[in-house]
């Protein structure tokens, strides 16, 4: 059996950690580490890490000074064992056959790397299905699932994923960054040969009011165009890609850059928030005239305009 190491950051989660352990810790597939990077709570969660680690000898605590999701993930990465690696947020829970299914996957059809689906679960109102519960499984050249990463037919979260480690070799998370799996899942996939998909939501997600998710943030809508522009820069590139293609894999980044924009529009009041937007207006402006052939490309185009109209108007100070 093939060692998974299975990193969980904690930061200022004491409320929900053994919840989260126990769910590593009643999962079929027993071939595990646990590794809890505690990085700069001001709770209890150090003391309860090490507690949690007595109690069984598969985990290991290392503890960070930067509180940080992306320097924690890291540092898991540095220590494990594993080779294998997944990644769970101290917050959230699996489901008990999560690993030992995506496992097997790997294995049977050597896979660098697979990936689940989520169910979403709040505390204010009933859960909800991003993705399909098929059960469908789905094993293909990783250029493939590149393609469905980027037209969000799998999810960008590296909470579903079970990769190899060798793929994090010369591949790191983000640090202070939000949005660092929108940033970092699709360039292990540029790096892996054969991939898979398993349409199940094995992974719970829990969304908690005051979450970071519902902070209106100026920043958390920057890195996401950061990831953003980075992944349409990627695929305008790529010369395994025909015209056609770029522009059907570059409309869900690219709603994705215009919904970050306008929010990230709203926010900006100093004169750095105003020349980043911007910066990000130019950026936009100038993507290749191709991008006009889909109607919803030049729908999004537009609006980006119209609302720098919009900032402009309503802003007595210019962004510059």
């Amino acid at each position: 059996m093939h060692k998974i190491s299975i990193i969980v950051p904690v930061h200022n989660t004491e409320k929900y950690l053994r919840k989260c352990v126990a769910s590593l810790q009643a999962q079929t597939y027993t071939n595990i580490e646990i590794i809890l990077v505690e990085n700069a709570s001001t709770d209890n969660s150090l003391a309860l890490c090490h507690e949690i680690a007595k109690e069984d000898n598969r985990i290991k605590v290392i503890s960070v000074e930067l509180g940080d999701l992306s320097h924690a993930r890291n540092e898991g990465i540095k220590v494990s064992n594993g080779e294998y690696v997944g990644f769970i947020d101290s917050d959230d829970t699996i489901e008990p056959d999560m690993y030992e299914e995506m496992m097997k996957l790997a294995t049977e059809e050597e896979l660098d790397i697979v990936f689940c689906d989520f169910v979403k679960k709040y505390d204010y109102r009933s859960d909800r299905y991003v993705f399909s519960n098929s059960g469908k499984k789905t094993v293909a050249n990783a250029k493939e699932i590149l393609k469905q990463n980027f037209k969000d037919k799998i999810p960008q979260s590296a909470c579903t994923l079970l990769s190899h480690k060798r793929l994090f070799d010369d591949i790191s998370f983000p640090v202070k960054r939000y949005y660092e799996d929108t940033a970092t899942t699709w360039k292990l996939l540029i790096k892996a040969q054969k991939a898979g998909h398993i349409a199940k939501p094995f992974y719970h997600y829990y969304r908690h009011s005051g979450s970071i998710a519902h902070t209106a943030n100026f920043n958390i809508h920057y890195h996401h165009i950061l990831a953003d522009i980075e992944r349409i820069e990627y695929i305008n590139s790529a010369q395994e890609y025909s015209q056609e293609e770029r522009i059907e894999l570059g409309i869900k980044p690219l709603e994705g850059f215009y919904r970050h924009f306008r929010k990230m529009v709203r926010l900006a009041k100093t004169k750095e928030e105003k020349a980043i937007c911007l910066k990000c207006r130019e950026w936009v402006n100038a993507l290749p005239y191709e991008y006009n052939f889909r109607k919803k490309f030049s729908l999004i185009r537009t609006m980006v305009k119209n609302y720098w109209k919009a900032f402009c108007i309503l802003n007595i100070q210019k962004p510059f």
